[in-house]
């Protein structure tokens, strides 16, 4: 239901915040090493920088790498 919403939105509308990109790569990164991992690692990493700027908030970019506790 929400990915047909999102897939019904114009691309240059939608965003994510910079907050959002390092909490995926957090929640990515506490996953088990393996195939699952490396794969969502390799999918995150494309759709957040290899494409379109508008992808991610500009205020907001770029995405920290790494969250400090």
């Amino acid at each position: 239901m929400h990915l047909e919403w999102i897939d019904a939105q114009p691309l240059e509308t939608l965003f994510l915040s910079s907050i959002t990109v390092a909490e995926l790569r957090a929640g990515v990164a506490l996953l088990p090493a393996g195939k699952r991992r490396t794969g969502l690692q390799q999918g995150l990493e494309s759709a957040c920088f290899h494409c379109s700027p508008a992808v991610c908030c500009p205020s907001t970019w770029p995405a920290p790498k790494r969250m400090h506790n």
